[in-house]
């Protein structure tokens, strides 16, 4: 059993982000301090992640490896409090996820469901699942 937002991903939907965007079930809002300020009170739909690129060396090759690590920072369906705001500032992040004020719940909650049983964060991650 695979969730079909793990297929999803490893198609090419990577990001929490673009499978909300299939359905018209987010607005995306750009990180600044004023714009996150107005959006205390509102509720997280994609994770807000830290990402940062790790080089290994392969022992067998000697080729330097570059893998993409991701941490969680703050997880979906968390509602935007004053105390975010510093922590998505300093995460990295351009954008965050929102849900759409004005969307019927029932609509959303099949695909957030679908979201939480989903531990991929990339389509390799995906990929590597499947």
């Amino acid at each position: 059993k695979l969730p079909v937002t793990t297929l999803l991903r490893a198609i090419g939907f990577e990001s929490d982000k673009d499978i909300l965007s299939i359905f018209d079930l987010a607005d995306e809002v750009k990180v600044s301090k004023s714009g996150l300020k107005k959006c205390v009170g509102r509720k997280l739909a994609a994770r807000v992640l830290k990402t940062w690129i790790e080089d290994f060396v392969d022992e067998d090759t000697g080729e330097v490896v570059s893998i993409e690590r991701n941490e969680v920072l703050i997880d979906r369906e968390t509602i935007i409090e004053k105390e975010h705001i510093e922590l998505i500032l300093d995460s990295g992040s351009k954008n965050i996820i929102l849900h759409k004020e004005d969307i019927n719940a029932a609509d959303f909650t099949i695909i957030y469901n679908t979201l939480q049983k989903d531990s991929s964060n990339s389509e390799k991650e995906a990929v590597e699942h499947i």
